[in-house]
Parts: C-alpha cells; structure tokens; sequence
C-alpha cells in the first residue's frame, strides 16, 4: 500500500486539536454553575450617554413600565361564577394588602365603568361586577359591549381573565419577595 504523503503529520495534529479541545471544553464548564442571567438592561446602556440620560428623566416622570406582573386565572366552567369572582376578588385585596412592594392590583373585580353623560352633563361609574347588586348576565354583557376590557381584564372566550399587579421600583430581589420566592 502507498502511503500518502502527511497522512501521520496530519493524525497528530488531528489528535493535538481533539486533545485541545477536550481540555478547553472541561475548563469552561468549571464556570457554568456560575453562569447568571442580570435582568437589569440598564447595565448595558453607556455611561453619561444623551440617550441614556434622556431615557432615565423619562422614567423618572413617567415610572418604569418593567414594575408589573401578569396573573391569568382559568375557570374551565366560565368566569361569570359567583364563587369564581369572589375568590378573584379576594385574591385582589390579599395581593395589594399582605404583598410587600405592590402599589396596586387592576382586576375586574375591582374596576369600574366610567360613563360620561351627552352634552356636558358629567360623569358618573359604576362597577363591572357589582357585588352588591349581582346579576351576572348583565355585568358580563357590559363588559363585553366594552371593548378596552376584553381581550386585557377577561377573555374573549369568557373562560379566564388576568390581574395586573403593579409594584414600585422592582429589583430581581424585590419581585422575588413579592412572589413568594424567598
């Protein structure tokens, strides 16, 4: 048999490569139980920048829009259920009494319908589902008639609805505790 000319020059390379690149590969994976994820996006805007600055008075006056968390809740039977809406409603008032940081909870539960009168007359509101005055045939048509809360507040399908929990100033740390992921 013929030999090709640097076949065995090219095995030992071959192998050194191989060799090198197993050792390298063992070296970065002694760094990845200390691979991190920093949520912060701020870190990577430039220092004393003109955007930056501009970016930061603008939510100095504005507020983030980072400070809020999307809770959906399913009931496969309907949400327009006495007992449903009342845990809803519930769970409401606990997240914005006993969860630490939250400024406020928007639920459908707890907002209201703002009617404006024609020709000047005022304004007035009244709850979309009205506790105290219950008839859930009429709230849900409300509702639905009302077209910047479906699709946000509840489904279209009417089979589950989301709250909207707003905090203050959250760090990965701060949403943590206010989740329960001490």
């Amino acid at each position: 048999m013929i030999k090709k000319v640097g076949e065995a020059k090219f095995k030992r390379i071959a192998i050194f490569g191989l060799f090198a690149l197993l050792c390298l590969t063992v070296w970065l994976g002694t760094f990845v139980p200390s691979v991190g994820f920093d949520y912060d996006f701020e870190k990577f805007f430039p220092i004393d920048d003109e955007e930056t600055n501009y970016f930061f008075a603008h939510r100095e006056k504005f507020e983030s829009d980072n400070d809020f968390l999307l809770i959906a809740i399913q009931n496969k039977n309907g949400i327009f259920q006495r007992d449903f809406l009342k845990k809803v409603d519930d769970l409401t008032g606990k997240l914005e009494k006993e969860v630490p940081h939250v400024k406020f909870v928007t639920s459908i539960t707890k907002q209201n319908e703002q009617i404006i009168f024609p020709g000047g007359g005022g304004s007035a509101s009244r709850p979309y589902i009205d506790f105290e005055n219950l008839d859930l045939k009429r709230d849900s048509l409300r509702i639905y008639r009302s077209k910047e809360i479906v699709n946000v507040l509840v489904a279209e399908d009417a089979k589950s609805l989301c709250l909207f929990r707003f905090a203050k100033n959250l760090s990965i740390e701060r949403d943590r505790e206010c989740i329960g992921c001490r």
